[in-house]
Protein backbone atom coordinates (compact mmCIF):
# COMPACT_ATOMS: atom_id res chain seq x y z
CA UNK A 1 0.00 0.00 0.00
CA UNK A 2 1.52 3.25 -0.85
CA UNK A 3 0.17 6.71 0.85
CA UNK A 4 0.17 9.81 -0.34
CA UNK A 5 3.32 10.94 0.78
CA UNK A 6 5.38 7.62 -0.26
CA UNK A 7 7.89 9.63 -2.98
CA UNK A 8 8.88 12.35 -1.19
CA UNK A 9 12.56 13.17 -0.09
CA UNK A 10 13.65 13.73 3.20
CA UNK A 11 12.74 17.82 2.84
CA UNK A 12 9.23 16.59 1.97
CA UNK A 13 8.62 13.99 4.40
CA UNK A 14 9.46 16.83 7.28
CA UNK A 15 6.99 19.32 5.38
CA UNK A 16 3.98 17.08 6.03
CA UNK A 17 5.36 15.90 9.23
CA UNK A 18 5.60 19.44 10.61
CA UNK A 19 1.64 20.11 9.18
CA UNK A 20 0.19 17.03 10.33
CA UNK A 21 1.85 17.30 13.78
CA UNK A 22 0.64 20.91 14.36
CA UNK A 23 -2.44 20.28 13.02
CA UNK A 24 -2.90 17.82 15.60
CA UNK A 25 -1.98 20.30 18.07
CA UNK A 26 1.07 19.56 18.42
CA UNK A 27 4.96 21.19 18.06
CA UNK A 28 7.84 20.76 15.57
CA UNK A 29 10.85 22.48 16.49
CA UNK A 30 14.07 21.77 13.67
CA UNK A 31 17.12 21.19 14.64
CA UNK A 32 20.62 21.13 11.56
CA UNK A 33 22.92 19.21 13.96
CA UNK A 34 22.98 17.10 17.31
CA UNK A 35 24.21 20.05 19.38
CA UNK A 36 21.59 22.33 17.85
CA UNK A 37 19.11 19.63 18.84
CA UNK A 38 20.35 19.60 22.48
CA UNK A 39 20.05 23.15 22.56
CA UNK A 40 16.28 23.41 21.11
CA UNK A 41 15.32 20.88 23.56
CA UNK A 42 16.41 23.18 26.65
CA UNK A 43 14.19 25.87 24.56
CA UNK A 44 11.37 23.73 25.12
CA UNK A 45 11.86 22.13 28.47
CA UNK A 46 12.55 26.26 29.66
CA UNK A 47 8.95 26.92 27.33
CA UNK A 48 7.04 23.86 29.20
CA UNK A 49 7.88 26.05 32.62
CA UNK A 50 11.07 24.34 33.39
CA UNK A 51 11.85 21.26 35.07
CA UNK A 52 12.33 18.67 36.79
CA UNK A 53 13.08 16.51 33.08
CA UNK A 54 12.58 12.72 32.71
CA UNK A 55 14.63 11.43 29.79
CA UNK A 56 15.28 7.28 28.36
CA UNK A 57 18.61 6.49 27.98
CA UNK A 58 19.17 6.80 24.45
CA UNK A 59 22.34 7.03 22.53
CA UNK A 60 20.60 10.07 20.06
CA UNK A 61 20.17 12.17 23.25
CA UNK A 62 23.84 11.21 24.26
CA UNK A 63 25.00 12.74 20.78
CA UNK A 64 22.56 15.87 21.13
CA UNK A 65 23.91 16.16 24.64
CA UNK A 66 20.90 17.04 25.95
CA UNK A 67 21.58 15.97 29.56
CA UNK A 68 24.40 18.47 29.60
CA UNK A 69 22.86 21.21 27.71
CA UNK A 70 20.00 20.74 30.46
CA UNK A 71 22.37 20.74 33.29
CA UNK A 72 24.09 23.92 31.92
CA UNK A 73 21.01 25.41 31.94
CA UNK A 74 20.25 24.67 35.55
CA UNK A 75 17.23 22.25 34.33
CA UNK A 76 16.74 19.04 37.56
CA UNK A 77 17.12 15.86 35.40
CA UNK A 78 16.66 12.32 35.89
CA UNK A 79 16.97 8.92 34.00
CA UNK A 80 14.99 6.29 33.29
CA UNK A 81 17.43 3.37 33.96
CA UNK A 82 17.36 -0.30 32.84
CA UNK A 83 16.31 -2.44 35.57
CA UNK A 84 14.79 0.94 37.94
CA UNK A 85 12.01 -0.85 40.55
CA UNK A 86 8.89 0.49 38.68
CA UNK A 87 7.78 2.64 41.48
CA UNK A 88 10.85 4.68 41.09
CA UNK A 89 10.23 5.14 37.81
CA UNK A 90 6.89 6.39 38.56
CA UNK A 91 7.99 8.59 41.03
CA UNK A 92 10.09 10.27 38.83
CA UNK A 93 7.58 10.34 35.99
CA UNK A 94 5.20 12.40 38.75
CA UNK A 95 7.09 14.77 39.36
CA UNK A 96 8.96 15.67 36.15
CA UNK A 97 7.60 18.42 34.12
CA UNK A 98 8.76 16.92 30.60
CA UNK A 99 9.33 13.22 29.37
CA UNK A 100 11.82 12.93 26.65
CA UNK A 101 11.63 10.15 24.46
CA UNK A 102 13.39 9.23 20.99
CA UNK A 103 10.79 7.55 19.00
CA UNK A 104 12.34 4.46 16.80
CA UNK A 105 10.04 6.04 13.65
CA UNK A 106 7.90 8.83 12.68
CA UNK A 107 5.20 8.95 10.12
CA UNK A 108 5.18 11.98 7.96
CA UNK A 109 1.71 11.50 6.60
CA UNK A 110 -0.33 12.00 10.33
CA UNK A 111 2.28 13.55 12.38
CA UNK A 112 2.63 10.36 14.60
CA UNK A 113 5.29 9.08 16.89
CA UNK A 114 6.22 5.40 17.16
CA UNK A 115 7.20 4.64 20.27
CA UNK A 116 8.28 1.04 21.06
CA UNK A 117 9.79 1.61 24.85
CA UNK A 118 12.48 -0.41 26.46
CA UNK A 119 11.79 -3.35 28.15
CA UNK A 120 9.89 -2.43 31.58
CA UNK A 121 9.90 1.23 30.87
CA UNK A 122 6.13 1.14 29.72
CA UNK A 123 5.01 4.33 29.01
CA UNK A 124 5.66 5.68 31.66
CA UNK A 125 8.21 8.97 30.73
CA UNK A 126 5.82 9.87 27.72
CA UNK A 127 2.38 9.61 29.19
CA UNK A 128 3.06 10.96 33.49
CA UNK A 129 4.70 14.59 32.83
CA UNK A 130 2.35 16.87 31.53
CA UNK A 131 5.20 17.67 28.69
CA UNK A 132 6.15 14.69 25.95
CA UNK A 133 9.16 16.02 23.75
CA UNK A 134 9.74 13.70 21.30
CA UNK A 135 13.93 13.90 19.82
CA UNK A 136 13.33 12.70 16.81
CA UNK A 137 16.43 12.13 14.02
CA UNK A 138 14.66 12.98 10.36
CA UNK A 139 16.59 9.69 8.94
CA UNK A 140 13.55 7.76 11.09
CA UNK A 141 10.88 10.22 8.96
CA UNK A 142 8.63 7.42 7.31
CA UNK A 143 5.74 8.52 4.78
CA UNK A 144 3.00 6.17 5.99
CA UNK A 145 1.79 3.61 8.71
CA UNK A 146 2.33 0.78 6.05
CA UNK A 147 6.17 2.05 5.63
CA UNK A 148 6.71 2.25 9.62
CA UNK A 149 5.47 -1.44 9.56
CA UNK A 150 7.45 -2.48 7.24
CA UNK A 151 10.43 -1.02 8.87
CA UNK A 152 9.57 -2.39 11.98
CA UNK A 153 9.12 -6.18 10.69
CA UNK A 154 8.84 -8.51 13.47
CA UNK A 155 11.54 -6.94 15.17
CA UNK A 156 9.03 -5.90 18.25
CA UNK A 157 6.05 -7.29 19.58
CA UNK A 158 2.81 -5.41 18.30
CA UNK A 159 1.70 -5.17 21.89
CA UNK A 160 4.81 -2.65 22.93
CA UNK A 161 4.11 -0.06 20.04
CA UNK A 162 2.91 2.80 20.64
CA UNK A 163 1.47 5.28 18.21
CA UNK A 164 1.34 9.13 19.79
CA UNK A 165 -0.61 11.87 17.21
CA UNK A 166 -0.29 15.27 19.49
CA UNK A 167 -0.96 15.54 22.91
CA UNK A 168 -3.88 13.45 24.72
CA UNK A 169 -7.33 14.46 24.04
CA UNK A 170 -10.88 13.52 25.04
CA UNK A 171 -14.13 14.70 24.38
CA UNK A 172 -16.35 12.19 26.92
CA UNK A 173 -17.89 15.04 29.23
CA UNK A 174 -20.33 17.05 26.94
CA UNK A 175 -18.87 16.55 23.97
CA UNK A 176 -16.28 19.28 24.87
CA UNK A 177 -12.76 18.47 23.56
CA UNK A 178 -10.21 18.88 25.88
CA UNK A 179 -6.51 18.13 25.99
CA UNK A 180 -4.20 16.58 28.36
CA UNK A 181 -6.42 14.32 30.28
CA UNK A 182 -5.64 10.90 29.70
CA UNK A 183 -1.80 12.09 28.69
CA UNK A 184 0.55 15.05 27.92
CA UNK A 185 -0.98 18.37 27.29
CA UNK A 186 1.60 19.02 25.21
CA UNK A 187 3.62 16.73 22.69
CA UNK A 188 6.61 19.14 21.02
CA UNK A 189 8.57 17.11 18.20
CA UNK A 190 12.43 18.28 18.06
CA UNK A 191 13.38 16.87 14.65
CA UNK A 192 17.57 16.54 14.62
CA UNK A 193 19.32 16.29 11.21
CA UNK A 194 22.14 14.35 10.97
CA UNK A 195 21.78 11.67 13.10
CA UNK A 196 20.16 8.24 12.97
Amino acid sequence: MNGPGTSLDREGLVRRFTTALEAAAGGVRRAPDAVAGGQILVEVVKTAGGGPVLLVRDPVLEAAGAAEALAAAGVETSFWEPGQPPNRLRQAATRARVGVTVPRLAIADTGTLVLVPAAGAGRTVDLLPPVHAAVVPTARLVPDLSAALARLGGSVPPSTVALVTGPSRTADIELQLTLGVHGPGTVVAVLVDGLE
